[in-house]
């Protein structure tokens, strides 16, 4: 999720009864909480572009790490501020940082919630970037600085229309899925997988990807159209010598982890070197354009000339 989001969540949290019992200084360790899972975020800022990829929603976005967040964030207000109340202040923070950890769950990015292990686990709910869902807490958190007398029922129902809505999302989503699945045997096409990847601004706009033996498919689609989904086919996989040796490379192992939906490009250069892009389909919100596209030239003689992330 967006952290415009994840921020206004803060002052919600805190308005539905925290701060009213403990003062102002709920309201700060709430706000502060709701962002420490995007602590990773300094990642970015490594030499090596493919760090961001394998520790990013890793560690802090885990339960476990949640955890560990929580206690040295409670640590801190313990140690430099007026409120002693340390079970409080850790309960706080860790519903603020379970909050931020959820609402990137229902995302289709990828968390390891579970980390140590390295699964990366998504719901496929709501589009990473969502401006229904963050106005209704920005009506939360209006309302609730206009309106102080009243801020606790507003904001316990601001966050009752959002699990409503993030659980209508949950819903339309199984019925994408099952449209997917009807548009495919339809076909008689027969499929291992199928995910629905939703798109920006509705419920109703999705994304089909259904992984065959070695063929992925790809149907663009509204639910309130009644036509049969019409599917574009990739090729999983590409038989060349010189792929397969670059599958070797700790990039391309790590570019496999990542990525749900893989595909290979091969394109030749001019001047014989060969251009290999990887890239996730179920990241192609506009298409033929590719987030997180992975290059590999390959020169002549088969030797690596660079490795490169975009």
């Amino acid at each position: 999720m967006d952290p415009v989001t994840h921020f206004l969540s803060g002052p919600v949290l805190s308005k539905t009864g925290f701060s009213q019992k403990f003062g102002w200084r709920a309201t700060i360790v709430f706000c502060v909480a709701v962002m420490l899972p995007d602590s990773d975020i300094v990642l970015t800022f490594a030499d090596n572009p493919f760090t961001y990829l394998r520790y990013h929603r890793g560690f802090t976005h885990s339960f476990l790490g949640g955890a560990v967040l929580a206690l040295i964030w409670s640590a801190i207000i313990y140690r430099f501020t007026r409120l002693k109340q340390l079970f409080t202040v850790f309960t706080i923070s860790i519903i603020g940082i379970y909050l931020h950890i959820f609402l990137d769950l229902v995302t289709s990015f990828g968390t390891q919630i579970f980390w140590p292990s390295t699964e990366r686990y998504s719901l496929f709910w709501i589009f990473i970037i969502d401006p229904w869902l963050t106005s209704i807490l920005i009506i939360g958190v209006v309302l609730s600085w206009r309106i102080p007398n009243r801020s606790t029922f507003i904001t316990r129902g601001c966050l009752f229309l959002l699990a409503a809505y993030i659980g209508l999302a949950g819903v339309f989503h199984e019925i994408a899925e099952a449209k997917v699945a009807k548009g495919l045997k339809d076909q008689g096409i027969s499929f291992q997988r199928i995910t629905a990847v939703p798109q920006p601004f509705s419920f109703f706009n999705w994304m089909g990807l259904a992984e065959s033996s070695g063929t992925i498919y790809q149907a663009r689609y509204s639910l309130l159209d009644p036509e049969n989904l019409s599917f574009q086919h990739y090729s999983k996989e590409t038989v060349n010598g010189k792929r397969l040796n670059i599958e070797s490379l700790e990039e391309v192992r790590l570019y496999r982890w990542f990525s749900d939906y893989p595909i290979i490009r091969e394109i030749p250069q001019h001047n014989g070197d060969i251009l290999f892009e990887y890239f996730d389909l179920k990241y192609e919100v506009i298409p033929n354009r590719h987030p997180f596209l992975l290059q590999i030239v390959i020169g002549q003689g088969g030797k690596v000339k660079s490795v490169t992330i975009h």
